[in-house]
């Protein structure tokens, strides 16, 4: 016998699911509403606000976007590759190496990031004996800087994998290296992704400050037009809002993963 006219019931746990991806989708277009009418605001607030300076320059200013991004992607990989090997021996019982490593994540964490900067594009090449492009400077000044942060991340990802792991791990012979390489650091990268995304937020963002040594990058692009045509208002506007589009996606796309990552824990 078929019934016609019935659903099926709802479990709590899928329409609170449900629920929680309408109000995140009406908060993104909420959000992007909102900054939409204050950039039409500021257009018809600002008397002869002149786009021409954007669009003429348009092609010029997303190669220095394109060049931030570069800077960001490598300096967040090599970051994230040197963060691994601190965080590893930060929870190693070798207290010199431990000591160590605490130096350098203290030493990176409470001296500002235009110094560290400054360090490696003026005091490298006095150490070395061998000059340094900018380039290259700003790449090993923000990989620096990057490893810090992502080595506290990377630890707390490691303290968030149960001991006995690795213990299990001891008890199969496995050194502390190949535990952690194998067992720990993977499972530890999976719960890490949405604070690993919201770093690479903040490097995004950081990236701006290697234009005081002469990176052409986004803003030191459109600091080199503004200095030309003298549209600051519109410049700047233009600039903010490339910044914000850029990083709002991506906190975006962290909380979605940290939300399905939260309802995979559950369960649900």
């Amino acid at each position: 016998m078929t019934l016609t006219g019935s659903t099926l019931p709802v479990s709590p746990a899928k329409a609170s699911g449900d629920r929680a991806v309408r109000l995140q989708w009406l908060d993104i277009c909420g959000v992007i509403a909102v900054v939409l009418a204050c950039g039409y605001a500021i257009a018809l607030t600002l008397q002869g606000f002149a786009f021409d300076a954007i669009t003429s320059n348009f092609r010029y200013m997303m190669l220095g976007l394109r060049t931030t991004w570069e800077l960001a992607i490598l300096s967040f990989g090599l970051g994230l590759l040197v963060g691994i090997v601190i965080a590893v021996a930060r929870e190693s019982e070798i207290g010199p190496l431990r000591w160590v490593a605490k130096g350098y994540v203290e030493l990176l964490r409470n001296v500002p990031q235009l110094m560290v900067i400054f360090w490696v594009y003026f005091l490298l090449p006095v150490v070395t004996g061998h000059s340094i492009n900018e380039y290259l400077a700003a790449v090993v000044a923000l990989t620096a800087c990057i490893s810090a942060y992502l080595a506290e991340v990377v630890r707390a990802g490691i303290n968030s994998v149960p001991r006995t792991q690795l213990e299990a791990a001891y008890s199969t012979g496995c050194t502390y290296l190949q535990a952690m390489r194998l067992i720990v650091i993977p499972q530890a990268l999976r719960n890490m992704i949405p604070s690993l995304v919201n770093q690479f937020v903040s490097a995004f963002k950081t990236t701006s400050l290697v234009y005081i040594i002469g990176v052409i990058e986004f803003f030191r692009a459109a600091t080199i037009v503004n200095e030309r045509d003298f549209k600051s208002m519109e410049i700047f506007t233009f600039v903010g809002f490339v910044y914000f589009v850029n990083c709002f996606c991506m906190s975006t796309l962290a909380r979605w993963y940290e939300r399905r990552l939260q309802r995979k824990r559950e369960g649900r």
